[in-house]
């Protein structure tokens, strides 16, 4: 009985480092990965030295288990489902919507397993990625037929696409029928004058832009108001990351160093969002009460300034004996207080319409709703770390009412099917699932917690 291959062989890390060697020589800076055991890939790729971003699809649910795991701790690496098809289980990749995301000619680099990619389906990969100027080819070869395809696919990428051989592997593959091979080839081709754009950048400079309601109380055991020294800290924190504090909001801030831009009645997230698109460049968007920490500037430089950020907040409280002392409790996990806004981003909601003006500031549903809008638009999307915190929020009740919950839920269900419809293998997959674990047996409130467990599923 033949043993499996371990996860990564020497050959193949051999393939992997010359791929890094490869990617660093071209001054390449993003990679799409589309070959299988990506939670192992990924680690030994940075083993390498590769410190650009990764982008990487999962095949099968339990290797999109492994790489969102890996991902958490990792701010580069992007585990991106738009990159493979929707229904996990699939191995098939899917390319569509690439073009139409300004990340997609930005990638220099892709690994592919051919086990899943012929010709046919490389052929408009290479031509939705005009940057593409590296590529890992990793495939097992069990038959003397499918040897002869490898090598078919071998002399097509060099005559037809100009790729140059970089490195080229043949190692037994102890994993398949006795004799069978493993093809592991890196292939270059020359850059083009639009080289630079292969490059990772950096965010820049951003605008914090928040909506400033009115006062904020936050009660003390023993009944005294925290709310304005809480306040206070929660400016001084926004004034260190933002280039400009911004308000968008139907009443003045209070603080006449943030920025107005005034609104006839509670702000919608389009508000928010035409903000920071009228900005020209991206923004963090976070909610008023949310102190931000002196970890959140680190962070923000190792990020992809194309990819749309996300983060749970830790809820915070005070030590009894020390009233105006703050400690951490634990991170909310059923919602999202801190987002990091590519301004293409914002550009592509507010100029088609994409997310429902009935999502408001200071309302539920509206911080599901902006990522899984992101999603539909074809760009990446990538929940950070809670370690290091980043967003801190002091403990209150929640200031709204059941029937705007349950409102806004149905609202939030209704646009995930219309996205669906609008842009088809988006979220095909989740929808089929919620209605499958729907009971028959429940109201409104019980299918919209299920709804909002699956989702947050969904944007782990």
């Amino acid at each position: 009985m033949t043993q499996p291959n371990p996860p990564f062989s020497e050959a193949r890390h051999r393939a992997t480092r010359a791929f890094a060697v490869a990617l660093r020589n071209e001054g390449i800076e993003r990679v799409l990965d589309l070959g299988f055991d990506p939670s192992t890939f990924v680690p030994a790729l940075r083993a390498s030295g590769y410190e650009g971003g990764v982008y990487t699809g999962a095949p099968t649910p339990d290797e999109l288990t492994r790489a969102l795991a890996g991902a958490w701790t990792d701010p580069r690496w992007v585990v991106w489902r738009q990159a493979m098809a929707s229904s996990p289980g699939t191995t098939v990749p899917s390319v569509s919507g690439l073009a139409s995301n300004t990340l997609a000619r930005r990638i220099g680099g892709v690994r592919v397993d051919t086990s899943t990619l012929t010709p046919d389906v490389l052929e408009p990969l290479l031509r939705e990625l005009p940057e593409l100027g590296v590529l890992l080819v990793e495939s097992a070869s069990d038959s003397v037929a499918q040897s002869r395809d490898l090598w078919k696919l071998d002399a097509w990428l060099v005559e037809r696409h100009r790729f140059e051989r970089v490195s080229i592997q043949v190692e037994p593959d102890a994993s398949t029928a006795r004799g069978s091979h493993r093809l592991l080839a890196v292939y270059r081709r020359a850059p083009t004058p639009t080289w630079e754009s292969k490059r990772l950048g950096t965010l820049g400079d951003l605008d914090l832009v928040t909506s400033l309601g009115g006062s904020v109380r936050r009660e003390l055991p023993d009944g005294s108001d925290f709310g304005p020294t809480w306040q206070e800290q929660c400016f001084a924190s926004h004034r260190k990351v933002g280039k400009r504090v911004v308000s968008v909001s139907e009443v003045p801030p209070a603080n006449r160093d943030i920025e107005w831009h005034a609104t006839a009645a509670r702000p919608s997230i389009v508000d928010i969002l035409t903000a920071i698109d009228a900005s020209g460049r991206g923004g963090l968007l976070v909610n008023g009460d949310i102190v931000l920490t002196d970890a959140l500037p680190e962070v923000l430089a190792q990020l992809d300034p194309q990819t749309f950020h996300y983060a749970n907040r830790i809820e915070v409280t005070v030590e009894p004996e020390a009233p105006t002392r703050t400690v951490p409790k634990e991170a909310y996990e059923h919602g999202y207080d801190l987002f990091v806004v590519p301004h293409a981003l914002a550009r592509a909601i507010v100029a088609g319409a994409e997310l429902p003006s009935v999502f408001r500031m200071g309302e539920p549903w509206w911080d599901y709703a902006l990522p899984m809008v992101a999603r539909s638009l074809g760009f990446p999307v990538k929940r950070l770390s809670v370690a290091p915190p980043l967003a801190l929020h002091f403990s209150h009740p929640a200031r709204y009412a059941d029937e705007v919950w349950l409102a806004n839920g149905k609202r939030y269900f209704e646009m995930l099917r219309a996205l669906e419809a609008k842009r088809p293998g988006r979220f095909g997959y989740l929808l089929s699932q919620i209605e499958l674990g729907r009971k028959s047996d429940w109201d409104d409130k019980k299918f919209l917690y299920y709804v909002g467990g699956m989702t947050l599923r969904f944007l782990m």
